[in-house]
């Protein structure tokens, strides 16, 4: 589990928990320089795949091992890249989840759809982080 906040999830896969670098500046309270977030805050779920603000050169670095996924984008922004995105309309809040079964269905689902692009830069990401190796398209 990466960094906590209310009405979000915050992680990494165990493999990319080793590796990801602990310095991003003004991001998440762990300082993690990327994170996947699901964000289910404003009656829908959103996930992201992110890159913290903090040191150019190391954003940089995860930005251009990440853009050799199949589905990642560039980033429009200056401080926080969300370099893959992807909603759902489900509002969690609703009452028709406080049925734990229906509940359950719906998180398997999103689970289901982006766990091809968690498995790919994850992958990607430690490959290029830790072996600092030239990365093959992904």
């Amino acid at each position: 589990m990466g960094s906590k906040g209310k009405g979000f999830t915050l992680f990494l896969t165990k493999e990319l928990d080793s590796v990801v670098p602990r310095e991003s500046d003004g991001g998440w309270p762990n300082r993690e320089s990327f994170l996947y977030e699901f964000d289910y805050r404003n009656k829908k779920i959103s996930f992201r795949a992110t890159v913290a603000p903090g040191e150019q050169q190391l954003r940089q670095r995860i930005m251009d091992i990440l853009s050799r996924v199949d589905g990642v984008k560039k980033p429009n922004s200056k401080s926080w890249w969300a370099v893959y995105s992807h909603s759902f309309n489900y509002e969690l809040t609703s009452e028709k989840f406080f049925d734990e079964e229906k509940l359950v269905e719906v998180i398997d689902k999103v689970l289901d759809a982006v766990e091809p692009i968690i498995e790919k830069t994850s992958v990607c990401l430690v490959d290029g982080l830790k072996n600092d190796v030239d990365i093959v398209d992904y």
